[in-house]
């Protein structure tokens, strides 16, 4: 290649030896296939994440401790809740948890577990003695075959109980905002359980035996 002094340039005459110039049209298309294979590595990565999976055949906890409290609305909550039984989500601790399950399946589709024995306290009051059944935690809905619950007021047997809900925060207003499906046996439901899950019920003091199966939300 002579340049325009009259010299010639040995290594740009062999760059380009044996290779075709690409085209425009050629580089485009290789940074798209470039790209693309950069998006598929990425998908997969996330698809990998995304199907973790767990199996554990036993699992055994003793006199375990939780506190959950939220910081942004911990002042509110307490004014908020002041005087009340009901149990506040925001500003949770619970106690002497003990569980002892089975079977316990995990994946991106949810949770399922054979429960032997779960017991818990509260420190608003409420204390768990024993709930025990087939949980399934999915797509914002638990659900318990062949339930027992047992606290210091309530025995309740069911066939099957759920709970659905369209967010998890839910529960802290559990009368409006969760929908109850169940199909009860000889149950004895009293209210002063429902007192530890929603605030302003404290005056009603009925205790009723269930039987047969109910759905809707549970204010109704």
């Amino acid at each position: 290649i002579t340049e325009a002094d009259g010299s010639t340039n040995i290594s740009k005459a062999f760059s380009g030896f044996g290779q075709k110039p690409m085209e425009p049209e050629a580089v485009q298309n290789l940074e798209s296939e470039q790209n693309q294979g950069s998006e598929a590595k990425q998908k997969n990565e996330k698809d990998s994440t995304s199907s973790l999976s767990i199996h554990l055949k036993r699992f055994y906890l003793e006199d375990f401790s939780f506190s959950m409290v939220n910081k942004k609305t911990e002042k509110d909550s307490s004014e908020r809740r002041e005087g009340s039984k009901a149990m506040d989500y925001d500003d949770l601790h619970v106690s002497e948890i003990n569980i002892d399950a089975k079977n316990i399946n995990y994946d991106s589709t949810g949770i399922s577990a054979e429960l032997e024995m779960l017991s818990a306290r509260e420190s608003k009051g409420f204390h768990l003695q024993n709930l025990s059944g087939y949980i399934t935690v999915k797509d914002e809905k638990i659900n318990i075959d062949n339930l027992n619950l047992k606290d210091d007021y309530s025995d309740i047997r069911a066939n099957y109980l759920s709970f659905g809900m369209d967010q998890p925060d839910a529960f802290s207003d559990f009368l409006n905002k969760v929908s109850l499906g169940a199909d009860f046996t000889d149950a004895v439901l009293d209210f002063k359980t429902l007192h530890f899950f929603s605030s302003g019920i404290d005056f009603l003091t009925l205790c009723l035996t269930l039987n047969g199966e109910v759905t809707g939300p549970v204010a109704n």
